[in-house]
């Protein structure tokens, strides 16, 4: 009779490299696994297949054990195979059931009892060596020792590197605060600053109204007799201007008259010295009056 598939599941298995003293996964990812049973001989063994070929082919004997290691990770020990298989499911259920059937494989083929011979020589040793033999039965195989040493170390390390993260989390915190800090300070002066440019404002705001009105009230006192004023003024500059202008034809004339006329010279030099002192008396009242007239358009 064939053998009869008690469990089947997916899962990625592994064996210890016996030269790395790592896990060494068997198979491309996730692949299946079956417990199957053989009713005629009354047997178990774990399967797992990639592809056509069998990565796993592990004979169930009832010496031994698997062992949980994690919520979703398990391993056993197959000494005839002379290495640890380990096997990782999806979810803790699913380990839960490949633990179960492996077991059933355990119970199910009763541990082989020692022949007279043996119980003879066991018989024959003093009861210290007895009890130094069955320690040494129930010690563990050299490769759990060595995955149970593989799995100390990666445990030191893993304990190292939380250890190094937490300082430097820590760290990390202690500079945030002080950044935190930093922040808040520079916030509360920003706070102050604003406060104070609001009065500042406040103030200019104050004198701009005040200013204002300053003016108003001189352009409603003073603002129309100004005006006046400096229409007349503009007037009378643009008399002198013209009178100016009449002068220096009359000079102009003056000296063409005393070229043509020697006789007369002294008499028009005279009167050139007359209409020279009036144009200048005129011309220091022009300038006066442009005097005059720039403070009232500065006021």
């Amino acid at each position: 009779m064939a053998e009869k598939k008690i469990l089947q599941l997916s899962a990625h298995v592994f064996k210890i490299d016996d030269d790395k003293k790592s896990w060494k996964e068997l198979g491309k990812g996730s692949i299946p696994v079956a417990v199957l049973h053989d009713e005629n001989r009354n047997t178990y063994r774990v399967v797992a297949m990639d592809g056509q070929s069998a990565v796993i082919n592990s004979l169930i004997q009832p010496d031994m054990k698997f062992t949980k290691t994690s919520a979703k990770f398990g391993q056993w020990t197959d000494a005839y195979a002379s290495t640890v298989y380990g096997i990782g499911v999806g979810s803790e259920e699913v380990l839960a059931q490949f633990q179960s059937g492996f077991e059933t494989g355990i119970r199910a083929r009763p541990k082989p009892t020692p022949s007279p011979k043996q119980r003879q020589n066991s018989g024959d040793r003093a009861g210290g060596a007895d009890v130094a033999s069955a320690a040494g039965a129930a010690a563990p195989s050299s490769d759990v020792l060595a995955q149970l040493k593989y799995e100390n170390e990666r445990l030191k390390i893993a304990l190292g590197t939380s250890a190094t993260n937490a300082k430097r989390w820590e760290q990390e915190l202690q500079t945030l605060k002080n950044n935190n800090a930093r922040l808040k300070t520079a916030l509360q002066e920003s706070a102050s600053n604003v406060e104070e440019w609001k009065t500042q404002l406040t103030a200019w705001k104050e004198e701009c109204i005040r200013l204002r009105a300053q003016v108003k009230e001189l352009r409603a006192s003073g603002g129309s007799e100004a005006a006046a004023e400096a229409e007349t003024l503009k007037d009378e500059l643009s008399r002198l201007r013209g009178r100016i202008s009449s002068l220096e034809a009359e000079k102009s004339a003056l000296e063409t008259q005393t070229m043509a006329a020697s006789g007369g010279k002294r008499q028009m030099a005279d009167q050139i010295g007359v209409l020279g002192g009036q144009f200048a008396s005129k011309l220091a009242e022009l300038n006066a009056l442009q005097a005059q007239l720039t403070r009232i358009a500065d006021n």
